[in-house]
C-alpha cells in the first residue's frame, strides 16, 4: 500500500499493527512518500491500496474520499502579524503547498518562505523552533506547539482532500477489504472534519 507522509505519522501505525494482529500470513508493504512518487508506482500497478490524495490513483478507484480542515501551527512565542509572514512549507511536488501560500495573499498578507522540507518531522521541528508558521493536518500539530486563529491576523486555511484508492480487480481481496475498513476507522477518529 501506499501513504501519505502526513497520514502516516498519526494514528494509522496502529490501524496497520491491528491489520498485522488480524492477518498474521499476509505480508504487507507500506510505502510511505508524497503524492507523485505514489502516483508513479500506482501507474505501474506496484501499488493495491493508497491511503493519501486522491490524485495519487484514477479517480475512478477512488473508494473513500473526505475534506479535513489544515490548521496553522506556531512556536508559542512565534508573532502571527510579523511582516511578511515567515512561512514553514512542505516542498514541491506537495498539492497542498500552493493553496497555503495562496491563503494569506488573498487576504493581503505578504509572506516569504521561511523554511521548506519534504518531511513532516522537519517541518514540525521548523514550527517548534519558532522558524515560521506552518499549516499542517490537525493531528500533527506538533506539541508545544500552538494554533493561532483569524482574531490573530491568519485567515482561515482551506480544506484538502483525503482518499482511499484501491487498485482495479481488488474487491474480492478479503485482507485489503480488512484493510480499507480499519485505515477509514482511523480516519474517522484522527482527522476531524471542518471545525
Amino acid at each position: 500500500m501506499g501513504l501519505l507522509e502526513d497520514l502516516a505519522i498519526t494514528t494509522f501505525p496502529a490501524a496497520l499493527a491491528d491489520f498485522a494482529a488480524l492477518h498474521p500470513r499476509v505480508d504487507l508493504e507500506v510505502i510511505v512518500g508524497s503524492a507523485s512518487p505514489l502516483r508513479k508506482l500506482a501507474d505501474r500497478g506496484r501499488l493495491d491500496l493508497v491511503f493519501g490524495n486522491p490524485s495519487v490513483m484514477p479517480e475512478a478507484s477512488v473508494r473513500w474520499q473526505r475534506q479535513v480542515p489544515l490548521a496553522w501551527a506556531c512556536a508559542p512565542l512565534f508573532d502571527p502579524l510579523a511582516d511578511p509572514l515567515p512561512l514553514v512549507l512542505f516542498s514541491l511536488p506537495c498539492q497542498w503547498r500552493q493553496p497555503v501560500m495562496d491563503t494569506p495573499s488573498r487576504h493581503g498578507r505578504r509572506w516569504r518562505i521561511a523554511f521548506q522540507s519534504t518531511s513532516v518531522h522537519a517541518v514540525q521541528a521548523a514550527i517548534a523552533a519558532g522558524i515560521g508558521v506552518g499549516a499542517l493536518l490537525v493531528g500533527n500539530v506538533p506539541a508545544g506547539a500552538v494554533r493561532p486563529s483569524e482574531q490573530q491576523g491568519l485567515p482561515l486555511l482551506p480544506m484538502v482532500d483525503i482518499a482511499i484508492s484501491r487498485r482495479a480487480g481488488t474487491d474480492t481481496d478479503q485482507a485489503l477489504n480488512s484493510l480499507e475498513r480499519l485505515l477509514r476507522r482511523a480516519a474517522a477518529t484522527d482527522t476531524p472534519v471542518s471545525p
